[in-house]
């Protein structure tokens, strides 16, 4: 009897020890040690800097001798696209500083790992505060994390987007709306038992054709609106290169990215902007109006990395307030 019950007590005791190890590995990582460097993240703003956006802070130490060269985040380019990236003080998650650090999204040829890359080098046991924002409130789970130092590089899992591109649960507003402490609010209502009071809510509620009064409001502006619309082409090196690999380009030359916005709509269109995320939030372009039919194109220039590189570029323009977007993806492969 005492060996069965022993039996029972050591089968229990490995499944809850297994139940706890499967948790703990479930749960996303928020202080990792890669080779001899430490990241940590930090926390995730949701959306933040604009509704639909999250931005992602992080800590970065760097060991010594070597120290780090460059840090990788992984992230699924295909389902998210990084509309800005740089450093941050470390205290103030406001305080940011766009472009620091030289991000750059794409394939790393060192560690494999695709996403966003840092690549400015660190001092021996310097601290810097990394960030960036992504276009979608995604869910954290884990990603790898790669730190390039000496001839090799270490990985790890930490916190980031995930790579499914798994939207983040929003039950954590209902709660907040759970203030509806406003239905304690018709309890006085029986202390207007007195029946005068309910019958003036009977006027109140006659009012409701103002409802219509909004009606009128929608009607001319969206209505002229309605078929506006934008397009955007971006050109690698000339050519219409919006899936892998792309054409291929020797390491260090220049790359020219044409970016082609035509108004495919029925309505003018004003206050046209186009983004890339290898710039961020800074415009590359931009153009007060264009007419129907219209289109106009801008460029910039890079040097080829090598392997395989990807960006997202995405446009914007407004018909009478209404906003109307496009993106389009540009590929290269380094050799």
């Amino acid at each position: 009897m005492k060996a069965s019950l022993r039996t029972i007590f050591l089968g229990v005791s490995i499944f809850a020890l297994a139940a706890v190890l499967f948790v703990w590995q479930s749960l996303p990582v928020t202080a990792v040690t890669v080779g001899n460097d430490e990241i940590n993240f930090i926390t995730v703003r949701y959306d933040y800097p604009s509704t639909g956006q999250s931005t992602w802070y992080y800590q970065v130490i760097s060991g010594r001798r070597p120290a780090i060269s460059h840090v990788t985040f992984q992230m699924n380019l295909d389902c998210l696209d990084v509309v800005d990236a740089g450093t941050w003080d470390g205290t103030n998650l406001d305080a940011l500083n766009s472009g620091a650090g030289q991000p750059e999204v794409g394939t790393d040829p060192t560690t494999g790992v695709t996403g966003l890359k840092f690549d400015q080098g660190f001092a021996d046991n310097e601290v810097r505060y990394y960030y960036f924002t992504v276009d979608g409130n995604y869910a954290q789970s884990s990603i790898t994390v790669a730190s390039k130092g000496g001839p090799g590089y270490d990985t790890a899992l930490i916190t980031g987007p995930s790579l499914s591109c798994q939207p983040q649960e929003t039950p954590s507003p209902t709660p907040t709306n759970t203030p509806t402490p406003v239905p304690p609010t018709p309890t006085p209502i029986p202390t207007n038992t007195p029946t005068p009071v309910p019958p003036t809510p009977t006027p109140t509620n006659t009012p409701t054709p103002v409802p219509p009064t909004p009606t009128p409001t929608p009607t001319n502006t969206p209505t002229t609106c309605v078929t506006a619309a934008v397009d955007l082409e971006l050109l690698v090196n000339g050519e219409d290169a919006d899936s892998a690999p792309g054409p291929t380009v020797p390491v260090g030359s220049t790359v020219t990215w044409t970016y082609v916005v035509t108004n495919n709509g029925g309505t003018p269109l004003t206050n046209i902007a186009v983004f890339d995320q290898m710039v961020g939030a800074t415009p590359v372009c931009t153009q007060a109006s264009l007419g129907v039919g219209l289109s106009f194109s801008c460029e910039r220039t890079t040097t080829a990395q090598a392997g395989q590189f990807v960006t997202t570029a995405k446009v914007t323009a407004f018909c009478d307030g209404v906003e109307v977007t496009d993106r389009d993806k540009g590929y290269y492969t380094g050799q």
